[in-house]
């Protein structure tokens, strides 16, 4: 009976992605000059890969497909909602000093 308990428990238990592959922005891509914030929206996807992507802010338009790369590269972990994997829509800002 308790072992029910704990099991049914456990099913409902939501889990937010887990970043395995973190965002990779090399100094070199962006120009010294290039400094502000970026804020990009995401939907990770039930096998936690990066699908649709939204540059929802930047300081330069120029940066877009640079964030867009960026972020398609990035790996996760998916979310779970009921013991099961979810489609999450995420966001991230991202800051260039």
């Amino acid at each position: 009976m308790l072992l029910n308990i704990l099991l049914s428990s456990l099913l409902f238990i939501t889990k937010e992605p887990e970043v395995i592959k973190p965002i990779e922005i090399k100094p070199d891509d962006v120009s010294p000059s290039q400094i502000g914030l970026a804020i990009v929206e995401f939907v990770i996807d039930k096998q936690g890969e990066v699908g649709e992507v939204l540059i929802i802010d930047t300081f330069d338009l120029k940066i877009i497909p640079l964030l867009e790369e960026a972020v398609r590269r990035m790996e996760f972990e998916p979310g779970m909602q009921n013991g099961r994997p979810v489609e999450v829509r995420y966001r991230l800002p991202i800051e260039f000093k």
